[in-house]
């Protein structure tokens, strides 16, 4: 995508950012487009999966889907294909910080109901019909007033993009402009950080489970923010019926949620993970840790730390 050319940005010089990424399903640069505005009109390089086949098209988001308090993918509609659902990577697992915040903002700023968009997709597994968005640039005037604000706000779930910068981090980006940045590094610290009234904290739950006839006494229970790197821990157990729970008081962030116990060998945790949702089944073809997001005063609960067998 190295020339955009709708009519509406061709007399325009476009500045671009190049992002290392270092989430999961690449190690690519994801690049970012900007007009002479600032305003981001096309990224690149979102998914790069190798064995998939490119396609491209020209349309409008229709729906948003989330999971886990995460946009997870969009509804897109074109003339060619028809609606069809495109994945998107996931925020939590791009690193670092600088390099999230701007995708997040890429997000918000394109990904808006309505919007004319050209996108490049890669069609992935059998019969390519997992579809993951490679590239995604501006084709028509960006949507205004409420529509698109409001479209913006959507997307922009807490943490993912805060709205006004905190405290300086001393990040700068290749273009001069931090406060995005600034932002978004702040936000998962913002009820220890700022100076004006505390934001209520979250409040994660789940049952606990060992594999063994009881639960060790010096289990605990811990969150990592994955921005702050601060965790949060806790080692009280609550009987609720015939089960033992716990209950962590986070700031607004997203977090891996992890039990651990001086039985267990040495950085060997349980994590709350998709073998975890899958039922802790032998079929269940991954232990990743799943990240929970949560807002001011939300209460998330079912997350279960449970995956004692991710090393065995």
């Amino acid at each position: 995508m190295t020339d955009l050319k709708g009519q509406h940005i061709s007399a325009i010089a476009l500045g671009f950012l190049l992002l290392a990424s270092t989430a999961k399903s690449a190690n690519a640069q994801i690049r970012i487009d900007k007009d002479q505005t600032g305003r981001i009109v096309a990224m690149a390089n979102l998914s790069t999966a190798s064995g998939c086949s490119r396609a491209s098209g020209r349309g409008r988001v229709v729906d948003h889907h989330f999971e886990n308090g995460q946009m997870k993918g969009v509804t897109f509609k074109d003339a060619k294909y028809g609606e069809r659902y495109l994945n998107l990577p996931l925020l939590a697992m791009i690193s670092p910080a600088s390099a999230r915040a701007r995708v997040a903002e890429g997000f918000a700023t394109l990904l808006v109901k309505g919007q004319d968009l050209k996108v490049v997709t890669l069609g992935c597994g059998a019969a390519g019909r997992i579809e993951k968005l490679a590239s995604v640039e501006l084709v028509g005037p960006p949507v205004r007033s409420g529509s698109g604000a409001a479209a913006a706000n959507s997307l922009a779930r807490p943490p993912m993009v805060a709205a006004a910068p905190l405290s300086d981090t001393g990040v700068r980006s290749q273009d001069g402009d931090d406060s995005v940045l600034r932002a978004q590094d702040g936000q998962a610290v913002a009820a220890a950080t700022s100076s004006g009234p505390q934001a209520a904290p979250a409040t994660i739950t789940g049952e606990l489970t060992y594999p063994g006839e009881w639960l060790p006494k010096d289990l605990k229970v811990c969150a990592d923010e994955v921005v702050s790197k601060k965790r949060t821990c806790t080692n009280r157990q609550q009987k609720r019926g015939k089960s033992i729970r716990y209950e962590l008081k986070v700031p607004a962030g997203t977090y891996l949620v992890f039990a651990e116990s001086r039985s267990q060998p040495q950085g060997s945790p349980a994590y709350y993970s998709e073998f975890v949702i899958c039922g802790y089944d032998n079929s269940c073809p991954s232990h990743r840790p799943i990240p929970v997001t949560v807002s001011p005063g939300e209460r998330r609960a079912k997350v279960d730390p449970g995956d004692w067998y991710a090393n065995n």
